[in-house]
């Protein structure tokens, strides 16, 4: 009878051990993956540089939106871009979705 007690108190000791175990283990993972998507974040937010963009006659002018300097220019989208990527090499640009529509470029981004 002892036996059968001492056995089943370390089955329960077992179960408790282990379901303890994979509760720290989540929680360590979920503290990894929070941290990995907030770097993430991080250097996402330092490549990507918000612009505003002004249609005109002599074509499309790229402002950086934080201060309005000039950053490129092009007489049509696709030489706008290959103008930014060209001084800006390896960074993203965000243009908010009115300006985008204020000068056709409806549903896309730049």
């Amino acid at each position: 009878m002892d036996i059968l007690l001492l056995i089943g108190v370390v089955v329960v000791a077992y179960i408790f051990g282990l379901l303890g175990g994979w509760n720290l283990r989540e929680k360590h993972a979920k503290q990894v993956v929070e941290k990995i998507q907030t770097q993430l974040q991080e250097e996402e937010a330092k490549q990507l540089i918000p612009i505003k963009i002004e249609k005109t006659d002599m074509g499309y002018f790229a402002y950086n939106a934080r201060d309005m300097m000039f950053i490129a220019r092009g007489e049509t989208r696709d030489e706008l871009e290959k103008n930014l990527d060209a001084r800006y090499p390896g960074k993203k640009f965000g243009c908010h979705p009115d300006n985008l529509r204020e000068i056709g470029f409806q549903n896309d981004s730049v």
